[in-house]
């Protein structure tokens, strides 16, 4: 279905008009940009596939950020270092994306009705960046 190439999803954004951009999310630009870059380099199958491709992308690469932090952390700082950083960053990973929809509910609802894509690609952020921290 053309609906879900890059090319149309591509289209779609060149046409946004200017009462639309107040409901692109923080760090959409960037986002948008790193996801272009990747799929440019991404074999047919998956660029029709724009939702599993930002998910996985952003699972992939938040995990290993994540993982490499936290060895780092091991092998500079120590084991209870390690334990507060995943105690800390696990709350506010866990806490941000709710306190965001209860200030803001309807700007978290556009986002994931009109970003069905960024939203993928951020909630495998979030599930990589956690499971780095926890991994072996």
């Amino acid at each position: 279905m053309e609906k879900e190439t890059l090319e149309y999803i591509a289209k779609k954004a060149s046409e946004t008009d200017a009462s639309e951009l107040d409901h692109r999310p923080l760090m959409f630009k960037p986002s948008d940009k790193a996801y272009n870059a990747l799929a440019g380099y991404m074999p047919e199958s998956l660029k029709k596939r724009p939702m599993f491709l930002a998910f996985t992308a952003g699972a992939a690469t938040s995990f290993a950020v994540s993982y490499g932090i936290r060895k780092g952390l091991e092998a500079i700082a120590g084991p209870s270092i390690v334990d507060g950083y995943r105690k800390a960053i696990t709350a506010f990973e866990i806490i941000f994306p709710f306190a965001y929809s209860a200030i803001l509910p309807e700007k978290a609802k556009s986002v994931v009705s009109k970003h069905p894509v960024f939203t993928a690609g951020w909630s495998g952020v979030w599930l990589g960046f956690i499971s780095g921290l926890y991994a072996p």
